[in-house]
């Protein structure tokens, strides 16, 4: 797969973060920015014959991983960095990465852990997790990988993600959680403890600890306000599910500028429970979520049959958007009495373009 180029602005990765939080841009937005700059490559980008799919979270890693070693070591930046790697293959990046690059035997583990998500049997997976603690007791992905192949219960799932955020915190460090509090995922050693905590998070859900598993999604909030693994989106749902008003409330006033299908619609069905469907403020929310996409109300109300398949991708206000948020959030919504129903009892216009007038 080759990267084609996308434009951007010139920041050293030791200049001031232009957000204004005092660090330097390498340990603040750098991450982030140089993510968003990747996806927008990847969309582009020219496909192997043999490429298929998107790409996931650990692939999505490695690359950026691989990408960052190779900007630090010829110091380039932001705009250097996408000129540099505009055209390039996949491959060729990976064996630069390894010529500028020497590892230790920790971070060779996480490398192999990181390779393992994408081998084709799970024998494969399994023995590459394996080495990869062999070669690093700490190595918080190997547990991630272990927990996919042998999590065949919920408890199982679990006993292998504790033992990944257990295994990151001994590596990163008490120090290192409070330096970097409220900046996590913008550093590429934290993800496997993120994607973990994340995980047994759901776990806990499935077996009925709500809880549990809603103080893990606020911590990692906590942990990453950006929220770049959409665990604000779940904790909704949640917090949705278990009537928790108060944890609503503040989700939405920490996240007011939030657009979208998922968050529009889940205020809706807020709006319905604290203030009644005869409400002013819940009806006109209801008309704000439909203008965010009015394909959710027929796939909501089972008047179009949900396919089994989740999309991979989708764009807002499209049919793939709605079949995503109905899958993740249709039980809010069929344990809310007489809400879809209200929903579709509504005149609901839909919001078209103005026309240009002629000159």
């Amino acid at each position: 797969m080759k990267l084609v180029h996308s434009s951007q602005t010139k920041i050293g990765r030791n200049d001031p973060c232009p957000c204004g939080s005092g660090q330097k841009y390498k340990k603040c937005c750098w991450e982030v920015d140089q993510t968003k700059s990747l996806n927008q490559h990847l969309e582009t980008a020219d496909r192997d014959e043999g490429f298929n799919g998107p790409v996931s979270q650990t692939e999505m890693q490695a690359m950026m991983k691989q990408i960052g070693k190779i900007i630090e070591s010829k110091g380039l930046s932001m705009d250097e960095a996408n000129d540099y790697f505009t055209g390039r293959h996949m491959d060729d990046i990976a064996a630069e990465y390894r010529e500028v690059h020497t590892s230790s035997p920790k971070e060779m583990a996480e490398d192999l852990a990181l390779q393992a998500h994408s081998m084709k049997t799970p024998k494969q997976r399994i023995l590459a997790a394996q080495k990869a603690i062999e070669m690093d007791p700490n190595c918080a992905e190997a547990y991630n990988v272990l927990a996919d192949e042998f999590g065949e219960t919920p408890l199982d799932e679990i006993e292998y993600y504790e033992k990944a955020i257990a295994a990151a915190k001994r590596t990163l460090g008490e120090k290192f959680f409070k330096e970097n509090k409220g900046h996590f995922w913008a550093m590429h050693e934290t993800r496997s403890f993120m994607r973990a905590k994340q995980f047994m998070a759901q776990s806990l859900w499935s077996i009925h600890r709500q809880s549990d598993a809603i103080t893990s999604m606020w911590e990692l909030l906590e942990l990453n306000p950006h929220d770049n693994q959409g665990n604000r989106y779940i904790l909704f749902d949640w917090l949705l599910a278990d009537n928790r008003q108060q944890d609503i409330e503040k989700l939405i006033k920490l996240y007011p500028e939030d657009i979208g299908a998922h968050w529009e619609y889940n205020k809706t069905l807020f709006y319905f429970k604290k203030f009644g469907p005869e409400s002013e403020k819940t009806k006109t929310q209801a008309q704000v979520a439909f203008s965010a996409n009015e394909h959710v109300v027929k796939y909501l109300t089972g008047k179009i049959k949900i396919p089994d398949e989740m999309p991979y991708a989708y764009s807002f206000g499209s049919k793939e958007e709605a079949i995503c948020y109905v899958q993740d959030s249709i039980i809010g919504w069929m344990n809310t009495l007489k809400a879809p129903e209200w929903l579709m009892s509504l005149d609901l216009k839909s919001e078209k373009p103005k026309a240009k007038r002629k000159k």
